[in-house]
């Protein structure tokens, strides 16, 4: 690559990055956790529908934070797709 194509990677990247930034983020994590804990705790298999519809924004990306770090598993009969993601429990 020529210094310029790698300019322009990098420049793509970094605004990229810049678009995701949420500075509420673990405002917005600790949120979903406890309308997960509080209000949902009864429903044995929680949709991602559920916890967006409680919290008021697209929880999509909290809970797969949470899903990797252990905090909510898998439904047994969950299979991954390639485009749904977001299903991890």
């Amino acid at each position: 690559m020529e210094t310029e194509e790698i300019y322009d990677v990098l420049m793509s990247q970094l605004i990229r990055a810049i678009a995701k930034y949420d500075p509420k983020y673990t405002e917005k994590v600790k949120e979903v956790a406890d309308v997960i804990d509080e209000k949902l705790n009864t429903i044995k298999q929680i949709q991602l529908v559920d916890v967006t519809q409680h919290v008021g924004f697209d929880s999509n990306r909290y809970i797969r934070l949470l899903c990797r770090h252990g905090y909510l598993t898998p439904s047994p009969n969950w299979q991954r797709k390639k485009r749904s993601r977001a299903k991890c429990f």
